[in-house]
Formats: C-alpha cells, sequence, structure tokens
C-alpha cells in the first residue's frame, strides 16, 4: 500500500506507545530509535551518586534526519507503508513528505496526538493543562525529556503545528472511529451512479481485444482495469496511448498490475527492469521521445491505484491486480492499510516457496476466497495476474486473465456477465519465447535456436503454457524443429494449486515405462538442410557429440537413419536416454554405453507422444515407425494398466524386483507422471553431500549414509557406493 503515516505531537502525547502497543514498529522509522543507534545515549549522575541514562544523545542530528529520510524513500520505492515517527513540530516538516509523496504517489496521513488534548480550546489555560498533562505522563517515560522541552513543543503545535498542507488527510488519533478508518482499506463511493461496469483483465498491448469492450460502450458505462497494460502484445503504442490519453474522465478506474513496475522504475530512476526495458520501453522512447514519455508516465501514475473496493447493488467488489487475500478483506481489512503493495499487485504465495514475489503464481486465490468460511457469497473477488490458472469463474472469484485468452465482466444491478474472446494482437510463438524471462535461448548450429527453462521456475513454481514446453525445445524462424517432452513431475509432487500430480489425475489406459539415469538425447531431422541433427536439451557442445557418438556405438544411428529416410517421420523427433558410465557419471550403477529409445515426439506446441497414440496415426503407416516404436517398447515397455489398481499393482511387482533403478516414467492419456525410487533419491542425496561437505536437511535418510562415508575416509561418490551401502543396509535388515 502507498501510505505514508506522520506522526504529530509533542514528546509524551502517545506516538510511540501507539506504535509499539499495536505492534506496528515494524512499519515505523523513528528518529528517536536513530538518534539512539547513531549516538547512543547521553549519561548523568543522580542526587545519590549513580549514573544514569539521562536521553538520546542529540549531536547527529543532520545524519539522523538525512538517514530517516533516506530509509523513508527507500521503503517508498518499494510501495511499502512506512509510519514516521518524530514530533512533526519543526520548520519545513513538510518538505521532504511533499516530494516523496509526489514522486511515489503516496496518500498522506498526519496522526495527530494533540488534538484531542485540546478539544478545540486552544486558550492559554488550556495550554497551560496540556503542558501539564504531558509532564506528568513524561516522567513515566524510560527517558523523559526536561520540562523546557514539553513546554516548546507543545507551544509550536499551537503556534503553527496545526497547519497542515491539504494534500494530507489530518486524522484525530483520540477519536477511534477516525483511527480505524486510517489504518483500514478504502472504499471508491458512489459507484451505483453508473449503470453498468466493464471490469477489465490483463491488456498486455493486445489493442485489438480491447476494443471490442468498447465496441459496446454507452454513456453511464465506468471502466476498470486490473493492471498490466502493455508487454507481451504486439501493438504497445496503440495500446498505450489509448489508455494514457484517449481515456479521460471520471469513469475510469486503473489498478496497477506488476507490469507496471517497469514504468515506475524507468520514470524515478531511469532503471530498466523487467519486460516492459526489453519489450515495450524501446518502442515507446521511439515514438515519443524521453521527455514526453516521462510526462505521460507521471501523469498516468498519479491516477493508478493498487486496489478497488466498492459497493455495488447488493455486492461488495474486491478489485485488484493479483486478487485479495480473503482474510484482509475480513471485517473490512482493519489495519490492512499498512499492507504492503505487493501484496495486492503480486499476491501472496503458499508457505514454502523460496521467492515470495513468484509464488503467487502457485497459489489458487480463486479457490481461497471461496472456501474461506467468513467471506459473504455478496463479496466479489475480482483480479487477473495469475494466469497458471484458466478458470474464469468459481462461485464468486473471477480470474481475468488465462493464456491465449482476453477476458472482462460485465456489471449491471442484475448481475455479472463473463466474456472472453481469442487474443488478438499475438507475437509469433518464437517472439513469445523470447519475451518469456525464464527461458534461456542459446543458437546452436544454421540458426537453429535451443529453448529451455531456467531453474528459477523450480524455486517459484511459476510454470506457464511457454516454460513446461521449453525443455530441450528447437526452433528456427517460428517453427519447432525438433523437441523433448514437455515437463512433467514426480507423482505427488507439490507444483501449484493448477497442477495435479496424484496418481487420481491419470487418465487411462496408462503405459508403465522404464525411467534411465542418463541424459536426454534428442534426434530430429532438418529439413532445411536435409540432415539429421542429434542434440542435448541445451545444444551443449560437449554432450550433444557425446550423444551422436553414443548412438553411433550402439548401432542406433543406422536406425535412426532409416527412420527419417521416409519423409513422414520427418515431422517427429526422437528422444533417447543416453548412457556412457566412463564420460558421464549418474547415480545409477551402469558397465556400459546404452542409448535407451524412450519416445517418438511430434515436432508442434502440443509435443505428443505419437508412438503412444491411436494406431489411426498417419505415421503408423511406414514400417520404419513401427520397428523404432517396437524398440521402444522391447527397451522400456513394464506394463500396461486400465485402472488405478492395475497400475498399483504394477509399480510394487516391478519396485520390488528392481529396488536400485531410478524409477518409472507413467504416460497416461491426459498425461505424464514420473516415480522416482527411495534407493535413487537416496543416493543422489548421498552424492550432494559429499559434493557439499554435507547437508543442513536431509530429505531421503542419507545421512546415515553420509556419516559411514566420514567415518572411512570417502569423499567421492560411485554408482558402486551406493550400491555398497545399499547392500550393508539390506544385510543388516536380514540380520535383524
Amino acid at each position: 500500500m502507498r501510505r505514508l503515516y506522520l506522526t504529530l505531537g509533542a514528546p509524551a502525547s502517545g506516538k510511540s506507545h501507539f506504535i509499539k502497543s499495536h505492534e506496528i514498529q515494524y512499519y515505523a522509522v523513528s528518529s528517536d530509535d536513530l538518534r539512539q543507534k547513531l549516538g547512543g545515549f547521553h549519561y548523568g549522575v543522580d542526587s545519590i551518586g549513580d549514573i544514569i541514562n539521562m536521553g538520546y544523545q542529540s549531536n547527529n542530528e543532520r545524519m539522523v534526519w538525512d538517514t530517516l529520510w533516506n530509509i523513508v524513500e527507500r521503503r517508498m520505492k518499494q510501495g511499502l507503508s512506512t509510519i514516521v515517527d518524530s514530533t512533526l513540530l519543526y520548520k519545513g516538516a513538510f518538505k521532504n513528505p511533499n516530494k516523496l509523496r509526489k514522486k511515489y504517489n503516496y496518500q498522506v496521513y498526519v496522526l495527530d496526538f494533540m488534538k484531542g488534548l485540546f478539544k478545540g480550546d486552544y486558550s492559554q489555560s488550556q495550554i497551560d493543562q496540556v503542558i501539564q498533562k504531558l509532564k506528568i505522563r513524561n516522567m513515566e517515560r524510560d527517558f523523559p525529556v526536561p520540562d523546557a522541552t514539553i513546554e516548546d513543543y507543545v507551544n509550536r503545535y499551537v503556534n503553527f503545528g496545526r497547519n497542515v498542507p491539504g494534500w494530507a488527510k489530518v486524522v484525530d488519533m483520540s477519536e477511534h472511529t477516525d483511527r480505524v478508518k486510517a489504518f483500514a482499506l478504502n472504499k471508491t463511493p458512489n459507484m451505483e451512479q453508473f449503470d453498468r461496469l466493464q471490469i477489465i483483465g490483463d491488456v498486455h498491448a493486445d489493442y485489438d481485444a480491447l476494443m471490442k469492450v468498447f465496441d459496446s460502450h454507452k454513456p453511464g458505462t465506468a471502466y476498470i482495469f486490473v493492471g498490466d497494460y502493455l508487454d507481451r502484445g504486439t501493438k504497445t503504442i496503440e495500446t498505450f496511448d489509448f489508455i494514457t490519453q484517449e481515456l479521460q474522465g471520471k469513469n475510469l478506474f486503473f489498478c496497477e498490475g506488476n507490469h507496471e513496475d517497469g514504468w515506475r522504475k524507468w520514470h524515478q530512476a531511469r532503471e530498466k527492469h523487467g519486460q516492459f526495458a526489453r519489450l515495450s520501453l524501446p518502442k515507446l522512447l521511439d515514438h515519443y521521445g524521453e521527455d514526453k514519455l516521462d510526462e505521460i508516465i507521471s501523469d498516468f501514475t498519479k491516477r493508478t491505484v493498487d486496489y478497488m473496493i466498492f459497493d455495488y447493488y447488493g455486492r461488495t467488489f474486491y478489485v485488484s491486480h493479483a486478487g485479495f487475500e480473503p482474510g484482509i478483506a475480513e471485517c473490512d481489512g482493519t489495519w490492512a492499510g499498512l499492507e504492503q503493495r505487493d501484496t495486492f499487485v503480486y499476491g501472496l504465495g503458499n508457505k514454502g516457496n523460496r521467492d515470495y514475489r513468484n509464488a503467487p503464481y502457485a497459489r489458487n486465490i480463486d479457490k481461497a476466497w471461496d472456501e474461506y468460511p467468513y467471506i459473504s457469497k455478496n463479496d466479489i473477488n475480482v483480479h487477473g495476474h495469475r494466469n497458471t490458472f484458466n478458470e474464469f469463474v468459481r462461485d464468486n472469484s473471477y480470474n481475468l486473465t488465462a493464456d491465449g485468452k482476453f477476458r472482462w465482466i460485465t456489471v449491471t444491478k442484475d448481475g455479472i456477465t463473463p466474456h472472453e474472446i481469442d487474443r488478438i494482437d499475438v507475437p509469433t510463438f518464437e517472439e513469445q519465447l523470447e519475451m518469456e524471462p525464464h527461458i534461456n535461448r542459446r543458437e546452436v548450429d544454421d540458426g537453429i535456436v535451443a529453448n529451455n527453462f531456467d531453474r528459477h521456475v523450480f524455486y517459484t513454481n511459476e510454470w506457464n503454457h511457454l516454460n513446461t514446453k521449453a525443455r530441450g525445445l528447437f526452433t528456427r524462424n517460428d517453427e519447432i524443429v525438433g523437441r523433448g517432452f514437455n515437463k512433467f513431475f514426480v507423482v505427488d509432487q507439490d507444483v501449484n494449486d493448477s497442477v495435479d500430480t496424484s496418481l487420481d489425475s491419470l487418465e487411462y489406459p496408462v503405459w508403465i515405462m522404464k525411467k534411465h539415469d542418463g541424459f536426454l538425447g534428442i534426434v530430429f531431422y532438418d529439413n532445411e538442410k536435409d540432415k539429421i541433427r542429434v542434440y542435448s536439451k541445451a545444444g551443449s557442445d560437449t554432450y550433444s557429440p557425446l550423444a551422436e557418438q553414443v548412438l553411433k556405438d550402439t548401432g542406433y544411428y543406422t536406425k535412426i537413419q532409416n527412420y527419417y529416410s521416409k519423409e513422414q517421420n520427418r515431422d517427429t523427433t526422437l528422444l533417447f536416454e543416453i548412457i556412457d558410465p566412463a564420460k558421464d557419471i549418474h547415480v545409477i550403477k551402469y558397465h556400459h554405453k546404452h542409448a535407451y529409445p524412450l519416445a517418438i515426439v511430434s515436432n508442434d506446441t502440443n509435443g505428443i507422444v505419437v508412438n503412444l497414440t491411436d494406431s489411426s496415426n498417419c505415421h503408423w503407416e511406414n514400417a520404419e515407425f513401427q520397428k523404432m516404436t517396437t524398440r521402444i517398447d522391447e527397451k522400456d515397455f513394464i506394463a500396461y494398466a486400465h485402472n488405478k489398481a492395475e497400475l498399483v499393482d504394477s509399480l510394487k511387482i516391478f519396485q520390488k524386483n528392481h529396488p536400485t533403478r531410478e524409477g518409472v516414467v507413467l504416460y497416461g492419456k491426459n498425461k505424464m507422471l514420473k516415480i522416482k525410487f527411495p534407493f535413487y533419491l537416496k543416493a543422489k542425496e548421498l552424492r550432494a553431500a559429499l559434493d557439499n561437505d554435507g547437508k543442513k536437511t536431509w530429505y531421503y535418510g542419507a545421512e546415515n549414509w553420509y556419516k559411514k562415508c566420514k567415518a572411512r575416509g570417502i569423499t567421492q561418490f560411485t554408482p558402486d557406493l551406493a550400491l555398497d551401502l545399499y547392500k550393508e543396509d539390506l544385510k543388516a535388515k536380514n540380520d535383524e
């Protein structure tokens, strides 16, 4: 939340006491605290000769105030609500707040702790009474100030301290109702003056889709945007000009999205941030020039808000970019005015995610809103941002963003109507890959680019329709020329609320296949250059040649040549698990080189495993496709399950007979999942511990193995070491 609270009052008027008693000191920057930290205390001797603390040293005042406003600005730059705990009773007290509130578009509240003491009476007798009251309070403080200081600051308040600028809202802290309102969320008043509301999801420079909303414009309509106006789409200038210049009037409301952070950072400090810097800023600068763009962003930012709450014909609407947490909306958001801006713009994530900014992508806010017991069915949550979840309407929560879709809702006194159309101004597939911040792109040969998601998404679970495809995805000129599997997960892995990894989520029949412990070899036919390509997932200069050599040494390269001699097979990729125990040591023990054929995948965005599709598929018409499919089955096939019971039984039998394998892959009709066996997980954990001289947390029980290795002076992992330790455990168990 962009709120700046300034305490106003003489010493002992209750400013710091209020902050501490309500446990909001974590939002506060205190001048007294800085005096103590920068200068320490001033000591003296009492009447009986004891050394006592007389209060804060005051010989660092310039540094105290410079430091205080530097901290405040740093917080405001991040959109954090901040309380400045000082008297505010000095000349020029509003100079810095005025400058910063303009720069960062903040609301300013002056918390007046003196007004209630005077009760409108500023006669000399009342002044004397207030002074006497504060002197009594002062004596009860840990560090009382001299009586003369109390007198001085009370007179300052009477003489000039009540002259608060019009841009700040004064709060009488003696009035409970005013105090509560100051720290609660604001409601947008009188929305029922409009006949209908159009609440519009993430725009993302899709100007033509946005125009579909305005095609039905008529007087009496209000337009509410949830943010994310630019980036990703192709019509940057048209969208920016329409949003910031053409749309004017009291019927327009603009929430900020996370993509507007790029606007703010460029405007405030010329910092280039995120997709805005890469995709939109160059176009805007070229079109408007720096000064004009700065002016437009400045004017538009003054019109934006972090959220909207309003009543409309019996319903209360909570509108924000990332969605309202139900716990904040409950009780009208008491103290929620202190909530950080990111809560509304980025959203909160589930416990356990490592990156708080992106963890919200893994949290289904619509489900949370729906299931929260204290939310009324007339409380309506409306948001964009969380495009991991494509469900549009969930009871009384509306998600206005989805991959490839443009969404908005029409609200009238009669109800809510959702609208969804395909996005119009969309970039090419390769342009989308370039835009995705967490896809690494590496050019390999002849214009072919290897696309792979980075490790960031592992920590944040920020999976989407693009980065799940970018796993050994090879493109050229907007064409997929070869590819690996789509990203698939371990059974019962905690991914996010939109991804079900349970066995129950599989559609039958399910093929159970062996999982090997090597690296992925990706083989496809380069139609443009009329040759076979062999790569590792990243197109590595080391592992790609190794994969090709292993395929040749094992006799598979000739089979690959035969396969691609049929032109109808050249729209597919052959996937192999490549194993060379001499040059690429993994966890599982292998004695020789192997090239295990895993799957035949279609060279398109779907990445269908073609060898497991219906036999009516056109590829089945040629013998080489059938031969390669047979080889996959001979090497990898374990069982074919018609239902969950058959699946579970087959898994138990295979694991019992092969406990030291890596695991299995499950190919359902709707998805792939994998299971890794306990031995493999434990051995892999041991390897990591030996490589890093231990671990803080043990997940798979390898701590005892690690202790044995340390006791025996073993510092290097080998597959034989893991097998020996496993056999020791087995023998000990049998001896029991």
